[in-house]
């Protein structure tokens, strides 16, 4: 697909209809995962929370405990960027709760939740939960994720040199993946201010 991002989110937004696409397709149709996930990256919070809160309740009616922390994994992410910070934190914790595997994703939101808190000790115990994340999703789209709290992290702590590598290692992880914009991660803007920072003006 190569429009813009608020081409995908009408695309989504026709998909998801009045809610025909859950009911037709189920709360576990991976369809329902890429309709929702295409609002938020389009920074159309509104649309990705109500999307997700119906994806919830469906989840529930349908006992599936994937589809729920799937739902909540899409939820964390609008509240976090809504600036709704306690509620991001409860919908994160769930998702982990549901499926320890994703052990990308999880700390990764957590640890942003967190750091955004002010909590930055609790965040580095947050993305410890996911030291055997080479091992395990170096190829997932969402490891550069990881690699970008990592950054972040680092750069709160004042270690700005160690925060720019992983900040910039995402990045190169996201190009492999074909992403260039930066709806789904920003990490150009500190990674910039980390190098001024350190003096590397031209890089």
């Amino acid at each position: 697909y190569g429009g813009t991002a608020e081409q995908a989110a009408a695309f989504a937004r026709r998909a998801v209809g009045d809610g025909r696409l859950l009911r037709e397709g189920g709360p576990d149709s991976p369809s329902v995962w890429t309709a929702g996930f295409a609002p938020l990256y389009a920074h159309r919070l509104g649309e990705a929370r109500q999307l997700a809160d119906g994806w919830i309740t469906e989840a529930s009616r349908h006992g599936s405990l994937r589809a729920y922390s799937l739902a909540n994994s899409l939820r964390t992410r609008a509240m976090y960027w809504s600036g709704d910070l306690a509620d991001a934190e409860a919908d994160v914790r769930a998702f982990m709760e549901g499926m320890p595997e994703a052990i990308g994703l999880g700390p990764a939101f957590l640890a942003d939740t967190l750091m955004a808190q002010g909590r930055i000790d609790e965040a580095e115990v947050a993305l410890a939960l996911a030291d055997r994340a080479e091992l395990d999703v170096e190829w997932s789209f969402f490891y550069p994720m990881l690699l970008l709290s990592r950054g972040m992290l680092r750069i709160r702590q004042g270690s700005l040199a160690k925060g720019c590598d992983h900040l910039l290692e995402g990045g190169r992880a996201l190009a492999e993946w074909g992403v260039d914009t930066p709806g789904p991660m920003q990490w150009r803007p500190p990674a910039a201010e980390a190098l001024a920072a350190l003096g590397e003006h031209q890089q």
